[in-house]
């Protein structure tokens, strides 16, 4: 992950969303939205999860539920990498908030240096545990009722569709019931990049890259601007 990551803010404090927003700003990420209760988050998720990298949360939201509650269902309906941004320091929350397994827990108030490295170890950390889950160079898939074993090295691009997740191959493709942002966290991210909100690309297979898009074979992707960069990161150019 680099610092153009995306990032979701729940806080409901108006004055720290927009130092949050700011600190994010200065140091290059992206602030896809600034939500202020639990609820709104819930909704949020379910419908644009797949746009965030990670979630910078407070604990007290002055809502039904507060930010580890929320945390809990982060972390188990979609998966995502979420850090508490905080003042509390006492025992109990601390005891509460760690078992939510949080990549960080920033205490209020925070420096922008604070924030920037805090969430480049964090967002490393994560994806590093991701490539080292990652101990096969294959996956299966379900087809008419059977498990067919699909090589990385033959994936093309992956599709969002809804809350289904379409796998390409050169010879065909096949429907995932997951989620894109589900389904990629068992591909190397050494080579399957997204480059889109709905897609995700073996960059093994790109024939060439346009100011907006990239072409594989008979396939134009779109190609958004701010992963734009992160692609760029991961290719060799002369």
């Amino acid at each position: 992950m680099k610092g153009y990551s995306k990032v979701l803010i729940i806080e409901d404090e108006p004055l720290i969303q927009e130092h949050l927003n700011q600190c994010l700003q200065d140091i290059g990420y992206t602030v896809v939205e600034m939500i202020d209760a639990a609820g709104e988050a819930i909704e949020f998720l379910k419908k644009r999860n797949d746009e965030i990298d990670i979630v910078l949360l407070d604990i007290n939201l002055n809502d039904e539920l507060d930010g580890i509650d929320l945390a809990n269902i982060i972390k188990n309906e979609y998966g995502m990498p979420f850090m508490f941004v905080t003042s509390y320091t006492d025992d109990k929350t601390i005891e509460r908030a760690k078992h939510t397994g949080p990549v960080g827990y920033i205490v209020k108030p925070f420096t922008t240096e604070d924030l920037k490295s805090n969430l480049e170890i964090a967002l490393f950390n994560y994806q590093k545990e991701i490539q080292e889950s990652i101990t096969s160079d294959f996956i299966y898939v379900k087809k008419d009722h059977e498990l067919k074993k699909l090589s990385f090295s033959d994936i093309t691009y992956l599709e969002a569709n809804d809350n289904y997740c379409m796998v390409y191959t050169e010879d065909g493709r096949y429907l995932l019931s997951k989620t894109l942002k589900k389904t990629i966290t068992k591909f190397p991210p050494s080579k399957f990049v997204r480059v889109h909100r709905s897609y995700v690309i073996n960059i093994d297979k790109i024939d060439s890259i346009g100011p907006n898009y990239i072409k594989m074979k008979d396939k134009e992707i779109p190609l958004s601007e701010s992963s734009r960069k992160e692609l760029m990161q991961q290719i060799e150019t002369l």
